[in-house]
């Protein structure tokens, strides 16, 4: 039991012990432990203290599944707070949560239970303030992410994305490069071309070893390119290394070598044979 019981405080004291109350306990104070510390006092000058504490920033609400918490805010960090709603700040904490990757706006009506008018309000004050940001992600959604953050790759789609959607031309500029040197190199790994790239300074953008990886990944599939595992060879992952050379195709692609001889007799009888059955029955 308080000992606070029967003892009239003024807000002034109220707030100030409310606030040492939350820096003690990092992790937050819930309403039973206000409750537990000033149990003699009124719920309606509780309640005042921490809105006011809340508009001057000095604290801040997390949500924990149906508990609130009331958690401590350094005194430097509170101006960027201050004068902002419990609904504001409540909106605010949804996102923070999402880190890199966000919340969009049905997710943050959902966590925080406010009307979606209350919550339009909320996010148009804080992108006023500078606090947080949308983002439009590769799926079209519009995400909002604390206004410090760079939104991850699984928001952006990573260096092939820009705000128009996927890069096409940019891809095709980077094919083209890594095709090259593989061309004239003959046999390359992963970190030549990544290396090559970084220093020729094609790419404005700054692209990791997975980007590389998908850019020869694409190659592959489009049967430009194939990987040599070298067994003996150990790479930095204790796998065997992988190197890319070109592949050279014996006869030139065209139009017609698609299509079969008109007096094939095995297309003439068997038409629906696969391209691999044709090939070993010509044999």
């Amino acid at each position: 039991m308080s000992a606070d019981s029967g003892v009239d405080i003024k807000p002034a004291e109220l707030e100030k012990r409310f606030l040492d109350l939350c820096e003690r306990n990092p992790n937050g104070i819930s309403d039973d432990d206000i409750k537990s510390e000033f149990s003699g006092v009124p719920a309606q000058d509780r309640v005042a203290a921490a809105n006011s504490l809340l508009a001057q920033g000095r604290i801040k609400i997390l949500k924990q599944g149906a508990k609130l918490f009331y958690t401590y805010v350094q005194q430097e960090e509170a101006a960027k707070f201050r004068g902002l709603t419990v609904e504001d700040l409540l909106v605010y904490q949804v996102i923070e949560q999402g880190g890199e990757n966000g919340a969009w706006s049905r997710e943050i009506r959902l966590k925080s239970n406010l009307q979606q008018n209350q919550l339009t309000k909320s996010l148009k004050v804080l992108e006023s303030r500078r606090l947080v940001k949308s983002v439009k992600s590769i799926t079209n959604r519009k995400v909002y992410i604390l206004f410090n953050l760079e939104p991850s790759r699984e928001i952006t789609g990573g260096a092939w994305y820009s705000d128009q959607g996927f890069d096409l031309e940019f891809t095709e500029v980077m094919q083209k490069q890594c095709l090259s040197l593989i061309q004239n190199k003959g046999v390359v790994g992963l970190d030549d071309i990544a290396q090559f790239i970084r220093t020729s300074g094609i790419s404005k953008v700054e692209l990791r070893q997975e980007d590389f990886q998908m850019l020869v990944d694409t190659l592959i599939y489009d049967g430009k390119v194939e990987a040599i595992r070298e067994p003996g060879a150990m790479s930095s992952r204790d796998g065997p290394r992988v190197q890319y050379r070109a592949v050279h195709y014996p006869l030139p692609e065209n139009g017609l070598s698609e299509v079969p001889c008109g007096t094939c007799q095995v297309e003439m009888n068997q038409p629906f044979l696969s391209y691999l059955d044709v090939t070993l029955a010509l044999r």
